[in-house]
């Protein structure tokens, strides 16, 4: 599955088109296509990359299609991007219809479209969650879920690394809207909150109403009735368990409805007719100001009603409804067909009705609007509660610092103080992995997570902390994590290691021997290995199955610790017939060799004749004692 490009600019693709087209059903079994409506939708989202760029672990151009590292080194056209991207399609057009022929689901256009490129974004993983609701819903019937239900259920993917994308809830949004265009059966119109800040919900239309709760950015709702409050367009709503209103201007219409509304502004009773001038048509925003983003556009000689007017960014806007879509015009570009007129109410000055709730911090917190509220005054003495104002000033540091809200260029102020945070304890939030050890391994800390917990109850992960050592002693341990002069612990288990074999890694320098010579094993090297991946090289072993009297191959044993290993020597017949003590080699046994045998046996004089060794056993008995030298003693003295 190729990964996709997340786009995080806003999608302004218009459906009016897919609207007029006929929708048919399709049993997926029929191998579905994706049709020119999904191909736009992509497109837009994606965006157009001439040349292509890695993106998470693939190569990619063009509207977001996987390469190779090697294709395309000199770019690709737009009409080559569009193939490419129908070729591409191919894959995802196949995860929706083998999802529809195993749940046997009819879809038709518009709905298989939607749902190709969400799985053009998303891969195929929306079908494998079984708690997916969009899944659900197709399952059980698309056709039985209300618009609120298809809107949430795409909605729910529109995360990426645990944050939430405002390019996702664009593109969910224009796959929504293309899944239920064809749909008529409802009549409540389902609303997003647009603005950064959030909205307010109160207990009736209108500033002046008791707020009773709070819709965060992104919520997506159902308006269920509309009307005309304080010059502003409100909406009502079901939220935590009961009917509450919202102003509409700081929300985005999505689909339904739509549902009508008296017309003009409640303050005057008044509306105007007005007519596009310009031959380029006028874009409608979503507020009063050139920032705000464009909703539709009104094509030249376009006739519209005019309910509100505002001066910003050096023109009179007024506003209006068109296309189902609430916003506002640049009457710059357009012309008053009507003799009602309106004197525009100029935006004079912003203040704080209230400041917020919160005015003391510690040092890393974030700052707090909760009980905020910002009203715009104008030059008509109205007054107008604002929630789409911006936010600066404000930083997590140590000191008084001045937060400036700013509206339309009009800008209040207030104060807060922060202070800087002191630290109060680590902790370890996460012990390590690793936790059983064998005597003699090293500590391993990895997987080990160590916090900083601060007086404001901020916390932060630490990673220059030091860390104890351990014992290699069997037994449990407590390792001490040591950061400012601040301790935690975490305890490990330490187990004797256990022998797993034995082993002679070097044989002895001799192998072979003579009849009467005895076992030499200098130069074999002999490890004991263990459990715990060590081995220690061990001289205190035992061995067995040497005879210097018996001629041929022996097996000698060695054996420490329960554990053997074996090697083989051979013993044979000397080349000549040699006497016993007659250790210097001279063919006679003498007083000479008795002197030599005396200070072996008795002094241990190192100048005896390493080779002649074996010849020192007189009585055969496999030992040099003074019963050897009395031996000899006894032959020297009868010849």
């Amino acid at each position: 599955m190729k990964a996709r490009k997340i786009c995080i600019r806003a999608m302004s693709l218009l459906l009016s088109a897919a609207m007029l087209m006929p929708l048919f059903c399709v049993k997926a079994g029929n191998a579905m296509k994706a049709g020119q409506d999904c191909i736009d939708l992509i497109k837009e989202a994606e965006g157009f990359s001439q040349y292509k760029y890695w993106d998470y672990s693939q190569w990619t151009i063009g509207y977001g299609t996987g390469v190779g590292a090697d294709e395309y080194p000199d770019g690709i056209t737009e009409e080559e991007a569009e193939q490419l991207l129908k070729d591409a399609l191919g894959t995802y057009e196949g995860y929706v219809n083998k999802f529809a022929d195993k749940y046997d689901i009819e879809l038709k256009q518009n709905q298989f479209d939607a749902l190709v490129s969400l799985s053009y974004n998303m891969g195929n993983i929306w079908s494998a969650y079984d708690d997916f609701d969009l899944k659900n819903y197709l399952i059980d019937g698309s056709e039985k879920h209300s618009f609120l239900e298809i809107a949430k259920g795409f909605g729910e993917w529109r995360k990426a690394g645990g944050s939430v994308l405002q390019g996702l809830v664009n593109r969910r949004e224009e796959e929504t809207k293309l899944f239920l265009s064809d749909r008529t059966d409802s009549d409540s119109e389902i609303w997003r909150v647009n603005t950064e800040s959030g909205i307010n919900l109160r207990e009736d239309a209108g500033t002046s109403a008791e707020k009773s709760g709070f819709l965060m950015y992104n919520t997506i709702y159902e308006v269920t009735e509309k009307k005309m409050c304080d010059g502003s367009l409100w909406g009502k709503t079901y939220a935590d368990g009961k009917e509450q209103w919202c102003v509409l201007d700081f929300s985005k219409y999505m689909v339904g409805g739509p549902i009508d509304y008296e017309g003009g502004s409640e303050n005057t009773g008044k509306s105007e007719k007005w007519r596009i001038t310009s031959e380029n048509g006028v874009n409608l925003r979503e507020g009063p100001g050139l920032g705000y983003k464009s909703l539709d556009v009104l094509d030249y000689k376009t006739e519209f009603s005019v309910t509100n007017t505002v001066e910003a960014d050096e023109h009179i806007w007024g506003k209006t409804r068109y296309n189902n879509k609430d916003g506002w015009v640049a009457l710059t570009y357009a012309e008053r067909v009507s003799d009602q007129e309106f004197e525009a109410a100029v935006l004079t000055g912003i203040y704080l009705k209230s400041e917020p709730e919160k005015k003391k911090y510690n040092e890393g917190d974030m700052l707090s609007l909760e009980g905020i509220e910002v009203v715009a005054k104008y030059s008509d003495g109205t007054e107008k509660t604002v929630t789409d104002f911006t936010v600066d000033g404000y930083e997590p540091t140590a000191g008084e610092h001045e937060v400036v809200i700013t509206y339309m260029e009009k800008t209040a102020k207030f104060k807060v103080t922060v202070s800087k945070k002191q630290l109060k304890k680590i902790e370890i939030t996460t012990p390590p992995t690793k936790t059983v050890y064998k005597q003699g391994e090293e500590l391993d800390t990895t997987g080990m997570v160590v916090e900083a917990v601060y007086d404001n109850d901020s916390r932060e992960e630490i990673i220059d902390y030091a860390v104890g050592e351990l014992d290699s002693t069997a037994g449990t341990k407590t390792i001490q994590v040591e950061y400012k002069d601040f301790k935690a612990y975490f305890v490990v288990e330490v187990t004797e290691k256990q022998m797993t074999k034995l082993a002679i890694t070097r044989l002895p320098d001799k192998t072979e021997y003579v009849l009467g010579q005895q076992l030499d094993l200098t130069g074999m090297i002999v490890y004991a290995y263990f459990d715990n991946g060590s081995k220690n090289q061990i001289t205190a072993y035992s061995f067995d199955g040497y005879n210097p009297q018996i001629e041929g191959v022996q097996t000698i044993t060695i054996a420490y610790n329960g554990f053997r290993q074996s090697f083989d020597v051979t013993v044979s017949e000397p080349d000549m017939y040699e006497l016993p003590g007659d250790v210097n080699d001279d063919g006679v046994r003498d007083i000479f060799d008795l002197v030599l045998l005396n200070r072996f046996i008795n002094e241990g004089r190192e100048e005896f004749p390493s080779d002649r060794v074996y010849l020192a056993d007189i009585n055969g008995d496999g030992l040099y004692d003074q019963k050897d030298l009395d031996a000899l003693s006894r032959i020297v003295s009868e010849q």
